[in-house]
């Protein structure tokens, strides 16, 4: 027989040399109250429930997986996003804690009706976070990433159009039906030799093409972004992009070169210039 607390030790031994022990209880409890379908109070106050051969089962099988680096989130099939639960798996990007602050900062500046795009949907996160009293479409190229972001639009009840095409084929004709009052980006960013300094649960699973860009041209999709908002935003419409921290100077610089104005580079929760906004001239 094993109990909740003989589990929970045999996680943190396992898996010790990947994460610390903090992660570890944190990922063993979400595992255990997406199997019992119970409350966080109840596990704490259950934590000598005796599994099932059944639950033990499962919990085994979900520490194999996490002994190989598979992200909890891709096991669980889904994450929650501020106050949306967003079905993930390994065709798209698992949202994450700084693309939460990007949206809020958008959301402080948006007025009803506006209309707004997603450039790179993914998973849908932004799209849907944004999708309350406002017309939203969200892009991709991805067909396998916009199956799943219109089910997730689906399942949190709101309505976006979806659109795809692939940001690096924008050039100077490139024209929605309506101009939009805001184009919001988390693009690709991170530079193919940063790879090592990343956690092998990142690399191993989550889609390249939504992490890595060459490193001889790491602004591709801002650049391309950018003259994608020149042609399709209104006057004093606003640009959002999520950045690698290494570049903000020059995605700046980019925006200036290209009548943008009122250009703020902002830093994320832990310090790191992560986060600009736009206004078109």
């Amino acid at each position: 027989m094993s109990t909740i607390n003989d589990l929970e030790e045999i996680y943190l031994e396992k898996l010790g040399s990947i994460y610390s022990n903090r992660e570890i209880k944190s990922i063993y409890k979400l595992l255990v109250l997406e199997l019992l379908k119970i409350d966080s109070t109840s596990y704490f106050i259950n934590k000598n429930h005796v599994f099932s051969i059944h639950e033990k089962s499962k919990l085994v099988d979900c520490l194999n997986r996490l002994e190989i680096y598979e992200p909890i989130q891709y096991i669980l099939g889904y994450t929650n996003f501020l106050d949306y639960k967003i079905k993930v798996n390994k065709n798209v990007l698992i949202p994450r804690n700084e693309t939460e602050e990007l949206v809020n900062w958008c959301k402080f500046f948006l007025k009803k009706n506006d209309k707004i795009i997603d450039l790179g949907t993914g998973s849908g996160c932004i799209a849907i976070s944004l999708a309350k009293n406002n017309k939203v479409i969200a892009l991709d190229k991805c067909n396998k990433s916009l199956s799943l972001a219109k089910l997730n639009a689906r399942n949190n009840k709101v309505n976006i159009d979806f659109m795809q095409d692939d940001i690096l084929s924008f050039d100077k004709s490139t024209k929605l039906v309506e101009k939009q009052n805001v184009v919001i980006s988390n693009p690709p960013y991170v530079l193919n030799n940063q790879i090592k300094k990343m956690h092998k649960n990142v690399y191993m699973y989550e889609p390249k093409s939504a992490i890595f860009v060459n490193n001889e041209s790491p602004l591709i999709f801002y650049k391309k972004i950018i003259l994608f908002s020149m042609n399709n935003l209104h006057k004093n419409g606003l640009l959002f992009f999520e950045i690698n921290e290494l570049f903000g100077n020059e995605i700046v610089c980019l925006l200036k070169e290209n009548n943008f104005n009122d250009i703020e580079l902002k830093k994320d929760i832990n310090g790191r210039d992560r986060m600009i906004k736009a206004t078109l001239k």
